[in-house]
């Protein structure tokens, strides 16, 4: 039996926190209304004609010059091997960016459709944790493209949609006991499960189906820490539990609760100190160590924020409130490593490079102004954001 942890969870003050650019704090009280400044897009769940990530309309407005532009032209004249099962493929985000050159240029669309054909089944009996970083911008291209069933069998969009929609039903090694199981959207705190619930939302978003978007939905609203969530998916939160993350033991959240600090055991550094965790995603910040301060640094919070940010897009393009949902979770949880970079003195937490592609993406949606390098990097999942998402401040 796991032994009970005594767990201090105090409100923060202003004084006692350290907030991102142009964040205001959030009140831990209760849930605020929809923040104002958050660009929500209009439409209804599963609304026929809603893109997955960006409009055609939206990229036509787009500009052809300048670094952005430059980096996605460069990567969509890449070639490269199709290989779903293989976690560290870059084939997808070249993809992705031949996707974006044809429907903004009318250029390189044979091989931005023969790009996406040929994936198709390279992902052979791969772990979901492969098929979740890889799957993404093959759905956000196909979308682009309009690949998808036409009546003819054999046609690319037939073959690309029936191979989309069969991850729905595929059973594929669990990223941990390789044990074959369906696809669980945000099953656990982790960073895998994050990028797996994001190809979920993706292929009910392309498909269109209310369902399977639903089914997302309330498993991001678990995840992000919603105390009305349905918590119809199991979210696994042990480790980040046993490590000392959780603002409450008792009651966990993958994300900690806005306006939550905690104050570090006895035996650890930084004993018997008060620090924020709002905004911790607790099983990757375990993957530096038990609970202390500073914390010992872990890449695996920005590996997360590569499923949760862009699975907050597409399901806020959905017509789901993502955005704003328990507390602005998403936001908050980029800001907790701004508040580490701004409080140890180590700027590995956000160097402005790792991540900076969903960090564009927080700055575009939150009007923020958090470090961004540019060009933005290619991620694990999605790609090139400050040319289809710049940022207004």
């Amino acid at each position: 039996m796991r032994a009970a942890t005594t767990v201090t969870i105090a409100r923060l003050t202003l004084a006692a926190l350290t907030l991102g650019p142009g964040l205001a704090l959030l009140d831990a009280q209760s849930a605020p209304a929809p923040p104002t400044n958050v660009r929500v897009m209009a439409g209804t769940p599963a609304a026929s004609g809603t893109a997955v990530w960006i409009t055609k309309d939206e990229l036509m407005s787009r500009p052809t010059s300048g670094a952005a532009w430059n980096t996605v032209l460069s990567d969509a004249n890449r070639t490269g091997t199709p290989n779903v099962g293989d976690q560290d493929s870059r084939h997808d985000i070249y993809t992705l960016a031949s996707a974006l050159v044809c429907v903004r240029t009318g250029q390189l669309c044979s091989k931005a459709r023969a790009s996406v054909v040929s994936a198709i089944g390279t992902e052979g009996n791969e772990r979901w944790l492969a098929i979740s970083r890889n799957m993404t911008a093959y759905i956000i291209s196909a979308d682009l493209l309009n690949l998808r069933a036409d009546g003819s069998s054999g046609s690319e969009g037939t073959r690309v949609e029936q191979w989309i929609r069969s991850f729905l039903t595929r059973q594929l090694p669990d990223n941990n006991s390789g044990t074959p199981r369906a696809i669980a959207p945000f099953h656990s705190g982790s960073n895998a499960a994050a990028q797996e619930g994001l190809v979920h939302v993706a292929i009910g978003a392309y498909l269109r189906d209310k369902a399977v978007l639903d089914r997302g939905w309330d498993a991001f609203r678990t995840f992000a820490g919603d105390p009305g969530a349905p918590n119809r998916e199991r979210i696994d939160l042990a480790t980040g539990v046993d490590s000392g993350w959780a603002a409450d033991s008792s009651a966990p959240r993958a994300i900690n609760p806005a306006g939550t600090t905690k104050q570090v055991p006895s035996g650890m550094a930084g004993a018997g100190s008060v620090r924020r965790v709002d905004g911790a995603i607790i099983n990757d910040m375990r993957r530096g160590g038990n609970y202390q301060w500073p914390p010992v640094f872990t890449q695996y919070p920005w590996t997360g924020l590569a499923g949760i940010v862009p699975a907050a897009v597409v399901l806020e393009r959905a017509g789901y409130p993502a955005l704003a949902v328990a507390n602005r979770a998403v936001l908050r949880s980029v800001d907790y490593l701004w508040f580490l970079r701004s409080n140890t003195g180590s700027t590995t937490w956000f160097d402005g490079t790792r991540g900076s592609e969903v960090v564009q993406l927080v700055n575009h949606f939150y009007n923020t102004s958090y470090l961004v390098n540019s060009p933005v990097v290619a991620g694990m999942t999605v790609g090139y954001t400050d040319w289809t998402h710049p940022a207004s401040n």
